[in-house]
């Protein structure tokens, strides 16, 4: 399985230079003929393409390229070619015509298919049938099917679930092929296309910069969320933060790495062929949003107690039996969400919304015995969700409020006494979409702690009022970072890097996200576990000393001796620019902080670890071959004890406290910094 590069133009330089570049990483591109000038050299395309195996492929329109000369010259366009590439080559045969009679037999045929856009739904398992009646050993079949929705791109998956023979290309092109088209290759397509950067061969393909090559692409596990709408969703951020995480952390412990996991966004209207389509092994977990719960859960073999109670699920989760189980953790994500947010575990909660968002939060607030009031446009609505979750078991159901949105004294009424209260709005009125505030009639008071479920965008008007009227406001990202996490734990079966997702899931969302700076003495690993945390965030990462070296072209180690002064003024001013440079992971000299200007800037600086190492550790970690210029004239052992001595209370100062203990092995230092890193959120 591999994925195969489309390539077309009318220059034979630039698309000699394309696969000169190509054969450094891939294995197979295809040239679409029906889209390269007939003058074009494909002799010299043919010596520029190294080890590259050559798809031929001249698309007649019926199949939706550009060919409309007919079979005779499409045949004599074919051998043309295949004399410059044979015999490293194959050549893809449209349905309308006929393998040409003087092509050499040991040349493979890709007996290929499209569905038309305008007439979608064909039986794929008839034409697979059609195809294979037409193939000799060593040919491919290619079904490409027409997908406006995902739903209708899972029907080209499901022939790769039916069959494993090595043979079959299946996927689909439109606008709801684009995540099928990286399943296909994990289900055993023999290969996927991609297009050079901007030049799409087909709607829905992926950029060839986009899709590495792997040596195995059916080691690959698949996640996703479910929902519609679904591209404003982050959980994809959340989840593959994770699984490097999970890489990175292995390859330190020098353990098997766990097998490579994917996340993407799916569109998904409906659910009612899941079970059909999510057949494989591949397909290990996905999360669920709007419009999907209340079908997540049925389609489930096995659900949650908490799941069967709401009456929907938020996850699906594959268990080692194969079966699926549906999981509910969004009413623990809100809950968690206040909680961090000091909301005492006493306080009474008001729910705004009655809808599927609702329901995991009241049947969550009721299974703590929590004291509960529900507020909505339709008390009868809301009504309902309580009697329901009272027949499904849920005590306390009976017992919670209901009140109006612009009931007077609403927030009284559901205190019960309470000082503190905690408001959840599970609405869409406030999105981008849907703009507006649930509670216009409502004045906030600093008791309150309000959480707004969405997160796009960040702040909502309800809580831009909330925060002015000095309430503890809790944007929805955070709640999406909480459900994730119990996602991932009841998944993995293991605790998801929280710091280090939720830098990443601010990033993500537009929010301040400032660089995280690492401090510490010479020797403490900055470099090394700065850049194992840069890939685990896919962010950058920047090493001050380097830098500085880069800029003004002088070795450290010759620069400081001879001019003390200069080089600190440098440090100190790439210190003020890096310090502005978002979503970046940078590594700062040791000496920085003896730098008053750089000293406070770095203490008022809201991402800045300090690296705690002994001065005996920093001593055995130096040895003999360490570069670094000596800073006095002692021997090494004691301008260690005299840095540490000195240095230390100004590291203090810099990471506020922030310290990571990094004596011991790299692994468990590197664990301790993605725990440590919720500090910073």
């Amino acid at each position: 399985m591999t994925v195969c590069v489309s390539l077309f133009g009318d220059s034979t330089e630039t698309l000699a230079a394309r696969l000169k570049v190509l054969a450094a990483s891939r294995r197979v591109a295809e040239l679409r003929l029906d889209r390269i000038d007939p003058r074009v050299d494909l002799d010299a395309l043919a010596a520029a393409r190294g080890g590259l195996q050559i798809i031929l492929a001249c698309v007649p329109r019926s199949q939706g390229g550009a060919w409309t000369a007919g079979e005779a010259a499409w045949e004599a366009r074919i051998l043309e070619a295949v004399q410059a590439f044979a015999p490293a080559c194959l050549i893809d045969v449209p349905p309308e015509f006929e393998r040409p009679a003087a092509l050499d037999p040991e040349i493979p045929v890709v007996w290929s298919w499209h569905e038309a856009a305008e007439s979608p739904e064909t039986d794929l398992t008839t034409i697979r049938q059609q195809l294979a009646q037409r193939q000799r050993p060593g040919d491919y079949c290619k079904i490409v099917a027409w997908a406006d929705r995902h739903e209708q791109a899972m029907r080209a998956l499901r022939l790769l679930q039916q069959e494993d023979s090595g043979r079959l290309v299946a996927f689909a092109q439109g606008p709801g092929s684009r995540t099928a088209r990286l399943w296909a290759l994990a289900l055993g397509s023999a290969w996927s296309y991609a297009c050079w950067r901007g030049e799409a061969t087909a709607p829905g393909q992926w950029s060839e910069h986009e899709l590495p090559e792997r040596k195995n692409w059916q080691d690959l596990d698949l996640h996703g969320v479910f929902g519609d709408p679904i591209e404003h969703s982050r959980s994809p951020e959340l989840w593959m933060t994770a699984f490097r995480a999970e890489q990175v952390l292995a390859r330190c412990r020098q353990e098997a790495a766990p097998r490579p996991a994917h996340y993407a966004r799916v569109q998904h209207a409906r659910l009612e062929d899941f079970r059909l389509d999510y057949a494989a092994p591949a397909f290990r977990a996905f999360s669920v949003t709007t419009p999907l719960k209340e079908q997540a859960l049925a389609v489930a073999d096995e659900a949650s107690p908490l799941a069967q109670q709401v009456g929907a699920a938020n996850f699906l989760r594959r268990l080692d039996d194969g079966r699926w189980r549906a999981e509910q953790t969004d009413g623990a994500g809100a809950l968690a969400a206040l909680t961090e947010q000091g909301l005492p575990e006493s306080a009474p909660i008001l729910l705004i919304g009655a809808g599927g968002a609702a329901r995991g939060v009241a049947a969550e607030v009721l299974r703590r015995g929590r004291r509960l009031g529900v507020a909505a446009r339709r008390p009868d609505a809301a009504r309902a969700m309580l009697a329901d979750l009272a027949e499904r078991g849920l005590q306390g159901a009976r017992d919670a409020t209901v009140h109006a949105l612009d009931a007077s004294e609403l927030w009284t009424k559901v205190r019960g006494g309470s000082a503190e209260l905690g408001i959840v709005q599970a609405t869409p009125l406030g999105s981008v979409e849907r703009p507006g505030d649930p509670l216009p009639a409502q004045q906030f008071d600093p008791g309150c702690w309000v959480l707004d479920m969405i997160y796009h965008p960040p702040e909502t008007a309800l809580l831009a009022r909330a925060r002015e009227a000095g309430a503890t406001t809790v944007r929805g990202h955070r709640m999406l970072l909480a459900q994730m996490l119990e996602q991932y734990r009841l998944h993995r079966g293991q605790e998801a890097p929280a710091g280090a997702l939720g830098c990443v899931l601010e990033a993500a969302l537009g929010l301040a996200s400032p660089p995280i700076l690492l401090t510490g003495p010479r020797a403490s690993g900055k470099s090394t576990l700065g850049r194992l945390l840069a890939e685990v965030l896919d962010w950058p990462f920047l090493d001050a000393d380097a830098e500085l070296e880069r800029r003004h072209g002088q070795a450290i180690r010759d620069w400081l001796p001879r001019d003390p002064q200069g080089f600190r003024a440098a440090e100190a001013a790439l210190l003020e620019e890096l310090s502005l440079r978002p979503a970046c992971v940078v590594a700062l000299g040791g000496g920085i902080v003896e730098t008053p200007a750089a000293l406070t800037l770095l203490a008022g600086h809201p991402r800045v670890l300090g690296l705690r190492i002994r001065p005996e550790t920093e001593l055995a970690r130096r040895g003999g071959a360490d570069e670094r210029p000596a800073l006095t004239d002692r021997p090494l052992a004691e301008e260690i004890r005299e840095l540490h001595e000195r240095r230390f209370p100004l590291y203090e100062k810099a990471c506020s406290g922030r310290w990571i203990d990094v004596e011991g092995m790299k692994a468990d230092s590197f664990h301790r910094l993605l725990q440590r890193l919720k500090l910073l959120l």
